[in-house]
């Protein structure tokens, strides 16, 4: 195999030759089209599995019908100093039909967290009632990275784990 350094030489540059290096980069291509389609589905799911933000939310106290929904206490620790994006609440199966129920549950005034135990007094699901909680999953999303936008998902709550 000979290795051309600056432009392909004119007797190198024939339909056949072309087509035989197209032909040789098309495994490299495809391999790094498919690392592009699920390399940051693989990542998102190692993250949120190996280094969660915060560990789920325990409820503590009672449950509480409200108008409109239902409210309740919760206490999770947070494991790593990241800042807080969101909290998104479904009403179905993690690994199937779900719904959104709310993306702002929390109704106590927004606060800076650091690293260590963390309790929230108004936790709101609205549309919802006691016995339909066990129902329930939630994801936090915190962005750890300043460098990009990637958001880290950790598991907030887990229906009847919980």
């Amino acid at each position: 195999m000979v290795i051309h350094r600056g432009p392909i030489p004119e007797e190198d540059r024939t339909p056949a030759k072309d087509l035989w290096r197209g032909l040789k980069l098309a495994p490299f291509m495809f391999l790094l089209g498919l690392a592009f389609a699920f390399v940051p589905g693989l990542l998102h799911g190692f993250e949120a599995r190996q280094y969660p933000v915060v560990t789920p939310v325990a409820i503590v106290g009672p449950i509480q019908e409200v108008n409109g929904g239902i409210m309740f206490s919760g206490e999770a620790t947070k494991l790593r100093n990241c800042a807080w994006r969101e909290t998104v609440w479904y009403f179905g199966d993690r690994n199937g039909a779900n719904v959104v129920l709310t993306n702002s549950p929390h109704l106590d005034p927004p606060k800076i967290n650091g690293v260590g135990r963390l309790h929230w007094d108004k936790i709101f699901l609205p549309n919802m009632t006691a016995d339909k909680l066990p129902q329930t999953f939630a994801d936090a999303y915190h962005s750890c990275y300043s460098f990009s936008n990637w958001l880290t998902r950790s598991a907030f709550y887990d229906g009847e784990a919980g």
